[in-house]
């Protein structure tokens, strides 16, 4: 897992309250990727093996929510963690690498989260994309 700086998210005009759900990710020189992910504020990116993970929030102050998406090379949402829950606040504070394909979520008074990028559930060939999971199981 290697922290990169490649992405960045499009601004949303106008009042918070009409943003819509997903949000364009744009290369860092602003150029269109096609895709559009959950969230308002890319706050980490990775390069996962051929893939990216990127950790994004929804900036919305006392009821944050962080959002961890893997996408594959063809830039596929292929997994997606979400921690947050209505008038909680799940505030990331920091994000620590813990090998080539695991990384440790830090939030503020709130408990650390630990993933990983799995590969493909043996059991379903008809689901060939990698997985996110926590050291505890199945993502949230």
């Amino acid at each position: 897992m290697q922290p990169v700086d490649t992405f960045r998210f499009a601004s949303h005009p106008g009042p918070y309250a009409q943003w819509p759900l997903r949000t364009a990710l744009l290369h860092a020189d602003g150029t269109a990727t096609g895709v559009a992910l959950p969230g308002y504020v890319l706050l980490h990116q990775f390069r996962v093996g051929t893939g990216w993970l990127l950790v994004t929030d929804w900036d919305c102050p006392y009821e944050e929510v962080t959002e961890v998406l893997l996408l594959d090379a063809a830039m596929r949402l292929v997994a997606r963690c979400r921690f947050g829950a209505p008038y909680a606040i799940w505030l990331l504070d920091g994000v620590d690498v813990l090998a080539g394909d695991a990384l440790r979520l830090r939030f503020v008074d709130g408990p650390d989260v630990a993933l990983r990028v799995a590969p493909p559930a043996w059991w379903t060939p008809w689901r060939r994309a990698p997985r996110l999971r926590s050291f505890r199981g199945a993502c949230p």
